[in-house]
């Protein structure tokens, strides 16, 4: 293929109108028209990191299992075979959950083309039921997969259309909304209004609002790995790879910001938008802005329906190629006897020469995720985070192994970063992951869960008291458990001792002290003591134990260690009872009428069910937060009661959120 069709295919996969169309409505009800545009231009700038990262490795290695081919070569022998394992799943996951968002997002604007074709939800329109919903998501799902198993070339043709349709499309949609709105938003509305509906969304914070807000972007600018899938069937791979990963990210990133802003601008009442009454029924923001604009200008929906047909073709074209990258990487997995059955998922069509099977495969999942469409109204929701999480995984884990490699074992693509590959490897990876084992540690601490699974040892320094890890299941199947409080009894450790340790002997965030093994390293930090251990290494770093037998080298002060210190003691993640959170329990009391309309809603819940199901949890939940004090550990290794009692910061008052009732009759919750 040449580069323009490969750029066709990955443009496809992202598509223009994928992540706004369906999310635009919930992401500017969150914090307004300002977090919405602008948003879109700081998870842009960021996003631009991540793509440079994955065209300089797309260069290096072009390779259809691109990603997880990636993630085992930049590992090394020793973690490349479980950094690609990981990277594989993560990536086949996120692929076909994005079939699934695309059948949703083209099913939901079909449902409004009809609606509005047949007439209005106010004038007598049809509105597609459930079950009629499910039946197109499927029939998508069915044509995407019937189409991929023709040639690759029939697809790539197919895609070169995709890109024009989108492009002028794309540009017809920014025009015409321009020119037919009767009136517009002002720039000081659509570029300066934060608002927040805490009624509606009930978030009231701010800072959390606007995050929920950027997820509109963050969710339309992945798929451009797409090109990186292909390269094996590409002409010059090593350039036109990265080339079409750049490209399809900046034309997403232009025309993705002028349809935003098309559509903002665009709005002629706000309120109205999430109206159940409206002509769309309140159920698809973006078609009531396109029937508001055309009909006020020409009374009828004939232009609306048109814009909309635009959109749903950019959903069909999108999920075309989706499944394509799909199928692809289920094929290069199957090829490494990486997933059950691998014999039959590699099979290549005898003609077409295309994984047939993998490509069904793909299809059949997508399906059983759209399901619960009967019953449920979140799954888009749900397969859209499935989506994102997967995507996120996957473009981690190449980047991180790049970032920590040594540059002479990189042979480096005709795409080559530098010396600049370090800084970019890092703003891309802190844009997409967080220390997931001090999340889980702090959790664990503080009795909010009873354990945590992790194979990484460094958990317990990040305060941990319970382990899991080796599990085995069917006959004989067993799971591993670890205690802190065994390992302070047995050992003598207790989790400043341990941080010495990593200190001494090395780990995620030190290199340790050559030639020290772990018995004199134990025997090191047992003479100290516990109390006193952190404070001698804080004060004195790590020169003296070049005094102690068995160590090789001349260690002298290291400004870093009270760094990796505070890295384990004052984790970057959230806090459970702090400052911040016990006020905002004080300021927003428990809302049990809102929990049981919302079950009703969602589950069919009847209020008691929702009272003995959920609220004697969050008793529980309460219990374990305030009711035991938490002890935590100051980068000296003084062990201090954080908080005394159940006492809010913001005025005195116990929290609400631990003093409601479950029951009518007056009887307070509580668990035995």
């Amino acid at each position: 293929m040449t580069m323009f069709k490969t750029l066709a295919i990955s443009f496809s996969t992202m598509t223009l109108f994928t992540g706004i169309t369906p999310l635009y409505g919930s992401s500017l009800q969150y914090a307004g028209p300002a977090s919405l545009v602008w948003g879109w231009v700081v998870v842009c700038f960021f996003t631009w990191f991540v793509g440079i990262a994955m065209a300089e490795i797309c260069s290096s290695f072009p390779a259809t299992g691109s990603l997880y081919f990636w993630a085992a070569h930049l590992a090394g022998p020793k973690w490349g075979p479980f950094s690609s394992w990981c990277c594989a799943w993560l990536e086949t996951i996120g692929l076909i959950a994005g079939i699934g968002t695309q059948a949703y997002a083209g099913s939901q604007t079909l449902q409004s083309i009809i609606l509005l074709s047949i007439g209005t939800n106010k004038g007598g329109g049809y509105f597609a039921p459930k079950w009629l919903f499910l039946c197109m998501y499927i029939g998508l799902t069915v044509i995407w997969a019937a189409l991929n198993t023709f040639t690759l070339e029939v697809i790539a043709f197919i895609d070169i259309i995709s890109i024009w349709w989108q492009v002028i499309g794309g540009a017809v949609i920014v025009i015409m909304l321009s020119l037919v709105a009767l009136t517009t938003q002002s720039a000081s509305y659509v570029f300066t209004n934060f608002e927040l509906a805490p009624n509606t969304t009930g978030i009231s914070s701010k800072l959390y609002a606007v995050i929920l807000s950027f997820l509109v972007s963050q969710y339309s600018l992945y798929g451009y790995d797409a090109a990186a899938h292909l390269t094996e069937e590409t002409k010059g791979a090593d350039k036109n790879g990265p080339i079409a990963i750049l490209g399809s990210l900046a034309i997403i990133s232009v025309f993705g910001w002028a349809y935003i802003l098309a559509l903002t601008f665009s709005i002629q009442d706000f309120a109205y938008l999430y109206d159940p009454n409206n002509e769309t029924a309140g159920a698809f923001v973006p078609a009531q802005i396109l029937y508001d604009a055309f009909h006020g200008r020409y009374h009828n929906s004939a232009g609306a329906i048109v814009l909309l047909f635009i959109i749903w073709g950019s959903f069909f074209f999108g999920g075309l190629s989706i499944t394509t990258s799909a199928a692809r990487v289920v094929y290069a997995l199957s090829r490494d006897k990486g997933v059950p059955f691998s014999f039959l998922w590699r099979k290549l069509h005898p003609k077409h020469k295309v994984p047939t099977n993998a490509v069904w495969l793909c299809a059949a999942i997508c399906i059983l995720l759209g399901l619960p469409i009967l019953k449920v109204n979140v799954v888009f929701t749900a397969i859209t985070s499935i989506c994102t999480i997967g995507w996120v995984g996957g473009y981690a884990v190449p980047i991180f192994a790049r970032m920590v490699m040594p540059e002479k074992n990189f042979k480096a693509g005709p795409f080559y970063l530098g010396k600049a590959r370090r800084p970019i490897c890092y703003i891309a990876i802190h844009t997409m992951i967080e220390e997931a084992e001090a999340q889980c540690a702090l959790l664990n601490s503080e009795s909010l869960c009873d354990g945590c699974f992790s194979s990484d040892s460094d958990i317990f320094l990040f305060g941990a008291r319970t382990v899991y890890r080796e599990i085995r299941l069917g006959d004989g199947g067993y799971v591993v458990c670890y205690e802190m409080a065994e390992i302070e009894n047995k050992l003598g450790l207790g989790r400043d001792s341990l941080i010495a340790l990593s200190l001494l002997l090395g780990s995620d965030y030190h290199q340790g002290v050559h030639g020290l093994g772990p018995e004199l390293a134990c025997q090191i930090v047992k003479s100290i003591g516990e109390k006193d251990v952190l404070k001698k290494f804080a004060s004195e770093g790590l020169g003296w134990v070049k005094k102690r037998k068995g160590a090789k080298n001349n260690i002298g002060k290291d400004d870093t260690i009270l760094q990796v210190i505070d890295a384990y003691l004052k984790p970057k993640c959230h806090s459970a009872d702090s400052d911040f959170v016990l006020k905002a329990h004080s300021q927003y009391p428990f809302q049990r009428t809102k929990l049981h309309h919302i079950c009703a809603v969602y589950f069919e819940w009847p209020s008691e069910r929702t009272d003995g199901y959920i609220l004697p949890c969050i008793v529980e939940r309460d219990l374990r937060r305030f009711a035991n004090l938490r002890s935590t550990s100051s980068e000296l290794g003084l062990n201090l009661p954080l908080h005394e009692g159940l006492e809010s910061p913001a005025d005195g008052r116990r929290s609400s959120e631990s003093s409601y009732r479950i029951g009518d009759n007056g009887t307070s919750g509580g668990t035995n």
